[in-house]
């Protein structure tokens, strides 16, 4: 009769810790979740409080520079030629010679 007393009570007791158990974790589970929408939180009102990108002050809408602007000072392809035997100058060195930095 006593074993039965004892196997009882081991067995309440087991109950007890896994209701126990149970809370915790759902109080952990809701400690987390407050903690992640704190966080959202705090990160909404940062992005909130930003301040707006600067624009770029353009006084007059972009100009496009046509092709033939550049054809005047490049130098004729004719000149590559002679690249091929002097492999220590750059094509692109010959090529853009008329054109400022």
């Amino acid at each position: 009769m006593a074993e039965g007393i004892i196997q009882r009570e081991i067995t309440d007791r087991n109950a007890r810790v896994g209701l126990l158990q149970g809370l915790v974790d759902r109080m952990r589970k809701v400690i987390e979740e407050r903690e992640r929408n704190e966080q959202s939180r705090r990160y909404r009102e940062r992005v909130k409080d930003r301040k707006p990108p600067e624009k770029e002050a353009v006084p007059e809408a972009a100009r496009v520079i046509p092709k033939k602007f550049f054809r005047r000072l490049l130098q004729p392809t004719r000149l590559l030629r002679m690249l091929r035997a002097h492999a220590a100058i750059a094509a692109a060195t010959v090529l853009l010679a008329g054109v400022p930095a």
